[in-house]
């Protein structure tokens, strides 16, 4: 048997863990209630919480592509004109050409007013043909053309029209536009082209990439602060 000593010492500890028991119940009840520690706070504060992306457009970046979908139109136009009007040329010229040849086989069929006529309309389409190619001063739109052609042009121009070498320097291209005779095009269309081609490639491949990382890299700095770290 314990001594009597031993066995007071143990009833104290047992009734002094049961108290401490008692009290800790006691807590976990009022927490229960809605009192929470600081501990279990910090631990609800970083559960997992669900946020919608909404996918934004990049002001610049539409700009710019909108900006060269219409500059590419435009000149995609133009060269539509251009075929149109130079339709028109080789119209006129054949007609002035007809003029010309019952004027010489029979003086009294054709007046001069319908060989006038013919003329100023020869004049007008070559006219309004060769303004549709030049796009800006020194960039010009040559179509390709076979090189007799363009000698048969010139010499249907100072036959009829009686234009000096001056005049007939845009269908011989300009001094300072350099032009390609396999392209047909010159040096100053195919930079316009190339830049139109890059800049339409460009923003396809900004539009394509991570929105977030577009943003990153305009604006210098990390993703909001706001925005779940799976969107980054």
């Amino acid at each position: 048997m314990l001594p009597r000593s031993a066995f007071v010492h143990y009833r104290r500890i047992t009734t002094r863990s049961h108290a401490v028991l008692a009290e800790s119940v006691g807590v976990l009840t009022a927490q229960d209630a809605g009192d929470l520690s600081p501990g279990m706070e910090v631990a609800r504060s970083f559960e997992p919480t669900s946020r919608s992306f909404e996918p934004q457009a990049d002001a610049g970046a539409t700009i710019v592509f909108f900006l060269i979908a219409i500059v590419f139109t435009l000149l995609q136009l133009r060269i539509s004109a251009i075929a149109e009007a130079a339709t028109h040329r080789s119209a006129a010229l054949e007609r002035l050409r007809l003029v010309e040849s019952r004027q010489l086989s029979n003086p009294g069929e054709v007046t001069a007013e319908q060989a006038l006529s013919a003329k100023n309309e020869y004049e007008q389409a070559l006219t309004r043909e060769l303004d549709l190619r030049t796009v800006v001063p020194g960039v010009r739109v040559v179509a390709p053309r076979d090189p007799q052609k363009e000698e048969e042009q010139r010499a249907a121009a100072k036959r009829f029209l009686g234009w000096s070498e001056k005049d007939l320097g845009l269908l011989n291209g300009e001094p300072n536009v350099e032009s390609d005779s396999k392209d047909g095009m010159s040096n100053g269309s195919q930079a316009v082209l190339l830049a139109v081609g890059l800049g339409l490639l460009g923003t396809f491949l900004i539009l394509c990439v991570d929105p977030m990382t577009t943003l990153s890299a305009i604006a210098g700095g990390p993703p909001p602060v706001d925005l779940p770290a799976s969107s980054w």
